[in-house]
């Protein structure tokens, strides 16, 4: 009941400081939601233990879920990667940005999508292999 009442009160504040015009309301806002979704994940955490539908289901399904998470993981990097060269290459000349700074952020995504690349398949391959060899 806490819970949900840090969250309602959390949200209405929100929504009160942006149609109303009060900023200093967003503070106290989000002070209140996170207070709720770490309420609610204690109290989560603190709970039974799920069922064993649960638990099966949840183990079907691991590597499945982790290879969707790992496109949207990797989904927002990869755009903005495009994004960039593509911009580069479109308005290279007449934009205000310095050649430098777009060279600069293109190598940062990059460097970025390698290393979260890397992440996920050394994540995906712990996976896989817990998943065959269930001891």
């Amino acid at each position: 009941m806490k819970v949900a009442l840090l969250l309602a009160a959390g949200f209405g504040l929100l929504l009160l400081s942006e149609l109303g015009g009060v900023p200093a309301l967003r503070i106290v806002a989000v002070a209140l939601l996170l207070a709720g979704t770490i309420g609610g994940g204690v109290k989560s955490g603190l709970a039974a233990a799920p069922p064993a539908l649960f638990k099966s289901l949840a183990a079907r399904f691991t590597l499945a879920i982790a290879r969707v998470i790992a496109v949207l993981l990797v989904l927002p990097v990869a755009t903005a990667l495009i994004l960039v060269v593509g911009g580069a290459a479109v308005h290279g000349a007449d934009s205000t940005a310095g050649t430098a700074a777009v060279m600069t952020g293109a190598v940062i995504a990059l460097a970025l999508l390698a290393i979260l690349a890397a992440a996920v398949v050394v994540a995906l391959r712990a996976l896989r292999s817990a998943a065959e060899d269930p001891t």
